[in-house]
């Protein structure tokens, strides 16, 4: 009867994955006939003659410019690259615009249609061909930070044997680097893989199609190719000293622990040493800064903690202990509903 149960829920899981993706298709060609770039303004373009670009996504539904869009913006531009900014906000007023103006080529005003995979896409086409580029950004605004300066980042990527490198990695669903952040080097992008996977990329896709066939898609499909990637944080390794740290917390008998915590605790290890796959940018928060250095954390993270993790309201305490980052910048945009 459970092997039944299972075998249904699974047919039924599979028949909405293909209605969702019939959906997308026909939303993709009805799309075909709207216009979805609305505007394009000139930034000061700093880095004109750069040969490294980087697309960076941003949404709010206020239509406003956050500090701390503003200062990823310029952490693009002070490591060398070529920023195009794609806004997908229900509109760009001049004044919000011109916050990132002065850091950026250009910034693109365009529906959001397809989510941050179909502005990455627009914006791809609009840096053109790659063979000219030494490397490619995308990175989006679902992140607070950097919390450490990017050029450790850079450094540690072209010392990397990797054609992709991102920050964290995660195995939900199948293998993949996280997408809020992916450096893209000139094998990878001078590859039919690349240009394979945006030429065939729906413009128009519901969200849970943009993660599977988008984030997940794309690892997926430039590994199958030859592809090396890597991760600033491996999922393993943080994992691993992940468990190490809370099995040494519930064995302590100087540490209070409340008790939705321990059993919390108790939980996440038995999930880690079972081999469940956790999203690294919310499981292991704190792991990841302190002990990985990881330069960001994630908006919805602080804003809903959506898995409802204990202990989260000492985030403020643990970045000002280990980053040099200016909370005010996170707790100001947390203000704003």
């Amino acid at each position: 009867m459970v092997r039944l149960c299972k075998m249904a829920a699974a047919l039924v899981a599979a028949a909405i994955r293909t209605l969702d993706y019939l959906r997308a298709i026909i939303g993709s060609c009805l799309v075909m006939f709207v216009q979805r770039v609305r505007a394009v303004v000139d930034g000061s373009d700093p880095n004109a003659s750069s040969p490294r670009y980087a697309v960076y996504v941003t949404y709010d539904r206020r239509s406003l410019t956050a500090d701390y869009v503003k200062s990823q913006v310029e952490a693009l531009a002070r490591l060398g690259y070529r920023v195009i900014v794609i806004s997908t906000s229900p509109k760009l007023p001049k004044s919000e615009a011109e916050k990132v103006l002065p850091h950026c080529w250009r910034v693109m005003h365009r529906r959001n249609f397809g989510h941050d995979f179909g502005a990455y896409k627009d914006g791809i086409d609009r840096i053109g061909p790659m063979d000219a580029v030494e490397s490619l950004i995308l990175m989006n605004d679902s992140c607070y930070g950097p919390l450490f300066d990017l050029a450790g980042i850079e450094q540690r990527a072209q010392a990397s044997r990797s054609d992709v490198f991102g920050i964290t990695d995660s195995w939900s669903i199948a293998y993949h680097l996280q997408s809020y952040f992916l450096r893209i080097d000139r094998r990878a992008l001078r590859s039919e893989a690349f240009s394979s996977f945006w030429a065939t990329l729906l413009p128009y896709q519901p969200r849970a199609i943009v993660i599977r066939r988008g984030e997940i898609g794309l690892t997926q499909h430039l590994v199958r190719r030859g592809m090396i990637t890597e991760a600033l944080c491996p999922y393993h390794e943080v994992a691993n000293r992940a468990l190490q740290l809370i099995l040494a917390r519930l064995a302590s008998n100087s540490v209070q622990l409340l008790p939705a915590e321990k059993i919390y605790l108790e939980l996440l290890a038995n999930k880690i040493n079972s081999g469940t796959p956790l999203n690294p940018m919310h499981s292991f928060w704190d792991v990841l800064f302190v002990e990985f250095s990881c330069p960001f954390i994630k908006c919805n993270l602080l804003r809903r903690n959506p898995t409802h993790i204990p202990g989260l309201i000492g985030w403020t305490s643990l970045l000002s202990k280990h980053t040099s980052y200016d909370i005010d910048i996170i707790t100001r945009h947390l203000k704003i509903d």
